[in-house]
């Protein structure tokens, strides 16, 4: 692979990567309204839909590391500053607006993420008490 099909190729992943995080944040949605309404079903459908994106970026994004340390070389730093750096600054605009939508759109699902899992978590948690009991949930009679 030649050094502009490496940068090519880059460039193509983190675009495919902005729009598989907006699909992913979509999916953390109807995931959230799901649990809200303790929809199993759904749950479990979405679970399987999230896992198979995420591997996918997964994937994406050891690739993206194994370009960009191809790029770079020896070169630090070994990251995607190290990229910027040697491309000219028409690319260099371009690529780091796209990285930096990308690093938002990551930041915004994990944000996503969290707040789905605290709510099943607390979910679960009352669940748990009310069919374990708690002590102090109910009055004795």
């Amino acid at each position: 692979m030649t050094r502009q099909d490496a940068i090519a190729k880059l460039i193509l992943d983190v675009l495919a990567d902005i729009q598989g995080y907006d699909t992913l944040a979509g999916m953390l949605e109807e995931q959230f309204h799901a649990a809200l309404r303790h929809d199993t079903d759904q749950l479990c459908l979405l679970a399987d839909d999230i896992v198979e994106l995420v591997d996918i970026m997964d994937q994406r994004r050891e690739e993206r590391l194994t370009l960009i340390h191809a790029l770079t070389g020896d070169q630090a730093p070994r990251n995607i500053d190290g990229v910027l750096a040697q491309l000219n600054p028409m690319a260099r605009a371009s690529l780091s607006v796209k990285w930096q939508e990308l690093e938002s759109k990551v930041h915004d699902c994990k944000q996503r993420n969290t707040r789905n899992c605290e709510l099943i978590v607390e979910q679960n948690t009352i669940m748990q008490q009310v069919l374990h009991g708690d002590g102090g949930l109910y009055a004795d009679a």
